[in-house]
């Protein structure tokens, strides 16, 4: 419901006073809205019970100082965002995955990523893993990777010990990581050899 425009200046205390009263009751049925009330007795009145962000397709550009929180449509569904003064609006509740799933992927309010995956070495070989491809939904790396790991998983309880490792990577590649399986003298390459990885950059 609109506010009433009152008083004006052809207009008399009688004719106002009813106007007026209704503009009060209409601040605050809306102040009420996720607020503990004005007249309240707790003490909390004007403090939030609960937080809406409705979506905000045109956010601004932010002001040096300030912390800006607000909701925009990524890919249809809402997403919280966090914007550090003018700098680059990070998504801090994106994530992609399920409960059992063996890949995924989250983001941080730092603007931070982490993926994790299941890969798995045939005979001995390397393998790449492409972030992109391996995890579906993921929306990759931009500017680093700070750290890749790696855990190996015996299949069976008469696999032998292995160690898989960093083949090829560094900080600057941000499509990918080689893994490369290590094998001591006279261990069996007769087994697929499985292990979970996890990486987390910009």
């Amino acid at each position: 419901m609109a506010l009433n425009d009152v008083p004006l200046s052809s207009q008399t205390l009688t004719q106002t006073q009813n106007p007026i009263r209704q503009n009060f009751s209409v601040i605050g049925t809306a102040f009420a809205v996720n607020h503990i009330a004005y007249n309240d007795g707790s003490g909390n009145q004007g403090k939030h019970n609960f937080v809406q962000f409705p979506v905000n397709a045109s956010p601004g550009a932010g002001t040096v100082g300030e912390i800006a929180l607000y909701n925009s449509s990524t890919s249809g569904a809402s997403e919280l965002y966090l914007k550090r003064g003018t700098g680059t609006a990070y998504s801090i509740t994106q994530y992609g995955g399920s409960a059992g799933s063996t890949q995924g992927w989250t983001s941080l309010p730092s603007g931070m990523k982490v993926v994790w995956g299941l890969g798995t070495i045939n005979s001995g070989s390397n393998l790449s893993v492409t972030y992109i491809a391996a995890v579906s939904g993921f929306p990759g790396f931009s500017t680093f990777v700070g750290n890749v790991q790696l855990t190996p998983i015996r299949s069976s309880s008469s696999q032998p010990a292995i160690m898989i490792a960093l083949q090829s990577w560094a900080a600057g590649t941000t499509a990918n990581f080689v893994a490369q399986l290590v094998l001591t003298s006279g261990v069996s390459l007769a087994y697929p050899y499985y292990f979970v990885w996890m990486a987390i950059g910009i």
